[in-house]
């Protein structure tokens, strides 16, 4: 079965849900549903699982889980239940967007460049108020070169305003870069974001940072590693090696270079995705507008680059995979490209086109050890126990 066919058959039921707030209110039981736990590459077959009060209580071969009378019962026949996705790249920019994700299956995002609505938003979810995916979330991004000192002051504020990390991008200095990676550990803050160009590739990897977009080695590392103007694959294993060797994890977000390949060579079919009408106005207008939308400008020569970069960024996300480097899901969604929730399940279609078995792009980002790669640094608030059992799971 291709990974496109598994996930439509695990397409969410959770309208059928009895929920008030965002919590499950009485007993369910998912009868004789195919499970794939992501503890090991295979499907427990003809199952029934039990959840109470929001957690998964009892899984077992239907013919032999007693279900109560009073439960609310959904029929899994013909189905598969898995542990719910995970996307760690958004951009929160509407509540609504909070209900497309759960509607994707999508029960926990880490949403990289924080506001104070996103802490209401995070407290409303865990509250039952809003029904929505688990939050987490950086404070406002670090985008200018600011003084060491102001960043130190930044970083001390966003901490005690509860931010979960902080979001690094390109105009940071190295000094600025420095202050900043110190006082994050410091307050226990998970580190993200892009490749600041004055500190550099190495001088990133080495301080922890997780990097954000597979993209980003093209901007820094490969652009002091070409052959005839492009990246030189023979660089990759090097690439490779630096990254592993500091442990940092790299969410791919190659679904977001696919976009915007989409938008510089035909707006129009990008637009007509069926997806495309969950799109806030605005972003409909800005994607629209070439002032707004930098994509619809590419010349010829412009297009060719990124259609030569996209499956160069591809073999680069193998390589890293296979030699051991976490690689986390993310979609940049809600930044105009990619509509939120639909575009996890795109990214991992791209990361099997990419070379991983269906198993492998589950795994990075359901489960249970490489999660914690990413948000346990968060403030220790993951418990990675959780996420094998946790009844964040979608049918």
């Amino acid at each position: 079965m291709s990974l496109c066919s598994l996930l439509c058959s695990i397409f969410p039921l959770l309208l059928a849900l009895p929920l008030h707030g965002g919590k499950v209110e009485a007993t369910i039981a998912i009868t004789h549903v195919n499970v794939i736990p992501m503890t090991g590459d295979g499907v427990l077959r003809d199952q029934s699982v039990l959840i109470d009060d929001g957690r998964i209580a009892k899984i077992g071969a239907a013919g032999r889980v007693r279900v109560a009378r009073e439960s609310f019962t959904i029929d899994g026949r013909g189905r598969y239940l898995i542990p719910g996705l995970i996307d760690a790249h958004v951009h929160l920019y509407a509540p609504e967007h909070l209900q497309l994700y759960v509607a994707n299956g999508v029960t926990v995002v880490f949403n990289l460049n924080g506001r104070p609505l996103h802490l209401v938003w995070r407290h409303e979810v865990a509250e039952g108020k809003t029904l929505g995916p688990r939050i987490y979330t950086v404070g406002p991004k670090f985008d200018r070169a600011d003084p060491p000192e102001r960043a130190v002051a930044l970083v001390d504020q966003y901490s005690k305003q509860g931010y979960d990390g902080i979001k690094i991008y390109n105009q940071v200095s190295k000094a600025e870069y420095q202050a900043l990676i110190a006082e994050g550990k410091k307050h226990h803050m998970l580190i993200v974001g892009h490749i600041a160009r004055e500190p550099g590739f190495e001088a990133t990897v080495q301080a922890g940072q997780a990097i954000a977009h597979a993209e980003e080695y093209l901007y820094a590392f490969f652009q002091e590693h070409s052959k005839d103007g492009a990246p030189d694959p023979a660089f990759i294993s090097q690439a490779v090696s630096l990254t592993k060797s500091s442990g940092v994890p790299v969410i791919a977000t190659l679904v977001t270079y696919k976009h915007i390949i989409e938008q510089a060579t035909d707006l129009q079919a990008f637009l007509q995705r069926p997806e495309s009408r969950y799109l806030e106005p605005w972003q409909l207008a800005d994607l629209k507008e070439p002032t707004q939308n930098p994509y619809l400008n590419f010349d010829k020569d412009g297009i060719a680059e990124l259609q030569r970069n996209y499956p160069f960024q591809q073999e680069l996300v193998k390589a890293l995979h296979d030699a051991g480097v976490p690689i986390v899901v993310g979609t940049d969604s809600g930044a105009g490209t990619s509509v939120p929730g639909f575009a996890v399940h795109e990214e991992l279609e791209i990361l099997v086109q990419s070379g991983l078995t269906p198993f492998e792009a589950n795994d990075s980002h359901l489960h249970a050890k490489r999660i914690p790669a990413l948000l346990v640094m968060a403030r220790g608030q993951v418990d990675s126990r959780e996420f094998p059992w946790f009844a964040h799971w979608r049918l």
